[in-house]
């Protein structure tokens, strides 16, 4: 099975790359020109060069996938403003979100975080019907991804 993923070099990233490696999956992972790629290289057989932020590279990315896994975060937007966060990871996440879609990509992983529950209310456990209360941009950004999947997934049959 081919799986395009982004953030294959970064902590999380390097681990489902091996573990996907090791279960005899293609890898063709994202990355920037600058990215040391040493740690995952036994790992991913393609590379495609390039921004989240750039069409041309998410189009590249997702060609012929069976599957995508979207890992990264661009942390830099995350230290400045909601309005950079949004251009610089929450807008990208969806244009990959629908150049997947438009590849014929059926299943398409995102990786959230626990921060997106920072606000844990009293009494209540911690599961998928906890209300999002997010308190740093970087909660805010998963936490806004995650409506549109479950809309790619009811609109257009997207896992």
């Amino acid at each position: 099975m081919l799986i395009a993923i982004t953030g294959a070099t970064g902590f999380i990233g390097s681990y489902t790359a091996a573990a996907l490696a090791r279960g005899g999956h293609t890898l063709r992972a994202l990355v920037r020109s600058t990215t040391r790629r040493d740690s995952v290289q036994p790992y991913v057989s393609q590379w495609t060069v390039g921004e989240l932020h750039d069409p041309q590279a998410l189009a590249g990315l997702v060609a012929g996938a069976d599957v995508v896994i979207h890992l990264v975060a661009d942390w830099t937007a995350l230290e400045t403003s909601p309005a950079v966060n949004f251009s610089r990871n929450l807008l990208p996440s969806l244009q990959l979100l629908d150049a997947a879609r438009q590849a014929g990509v059926h299943q398409f992983i995102f990786v959230s975080s626990v921060a997106v529950y920072h606000d844990i209310l009293p009494g209540q456990g911690l599961d998928e019907r906890h209300p999002l209360r997010p308190a740093s941009l970087y909660g805010a950004y998963k936490a806004a991804v995650e409506p549109h999947l479950w809309a790619y997934h009811h609109q257009f049959g997207m896992n």
